[in-house]
């Protein structure tokens, strides 16, 4: 579909039915210069084949598959092969499949890339780096890939799921901006 497209540099998939796909390789092939991809709601259950699906797709730092599984894959021959500046792939719901072909699924991409197989490892150490009467900057340790969503809210808020929202992925910092200085505020970290 985007094969060969050398200078597409974005590209959001959200809006994609692709539940009755059973062929996804070389969808990306030879996207040199992509350097984002959202991919969140694709539907691969009946994928088979991802073979090169990613290939040389060098721009990219980083893939998010976590919605992605492959119960009917027979081959993810080289699917990122030539990814050479990847450095996280999250792709947690796959699972090994007897008989399928996983060769050179990794082939070209650098040795420390971190690839979560079945969970990425969590954020530890947060901390309050600066105060004020508007903002408030938090921090954690972690391998900068972490992905979690901070919600924070007034202090009566008491579950997480009412305040707002933030989806944290990639950094290893937040800064609350805008805050009311006569307020007190709870914050939440949830994996």
């Amino acid at each position: 579909m985007f094969y060969n497209c050398k200078d597409i540099t974005e590209i959001d998939l959200t809006k994609f039915d692709t539940s009755l796909v059973t062929d996804i390789s070389y969808m990306f092939a030879l996207c040199e210069s992509l350097k984002s991809l959202n991919v969140d709601n694709l539907n691969t259950a009946k994928v088979e084949t991802f073979e090169n699906m990613f290939y040389n797709c060098k721009g990219l730092t980083s893939l998010n598959l976590e919605s992605f599984s492959n119960p009917s894959a027979t081959t993810l021959y080289r699917m990122f092969y030539g990814c050479e500046n990847l450095e996280y792939i999250n792709i947690k719901n796959f699972e090994e499949i007897e008989n399928m072909n996983i060769d050179e699924m990794f082939e070209d991409i650098r040795p420390n890339a971190v690839i979560c197989l079945s969970s990425c490892p969590p954020p530890d150490n947060f901390a309050i780096d600066s105060r004020n009467t508007i903002q408030v900057a938090i921090s954690w340790e972690g391998n900068g890939f972490n992905k979690f969503i901070i919600s924070y809210g007034e202090q009566n808020l008491i579950n997480p799921e009412n305040g707002e929202k933030i989806n944290v992925i990639n950094r290893t910092s937040y800064t609350f901006t805008n805050l009311d200085s006569n307020q007190i505020y709870n914050i939440y970290i949830y994996i």
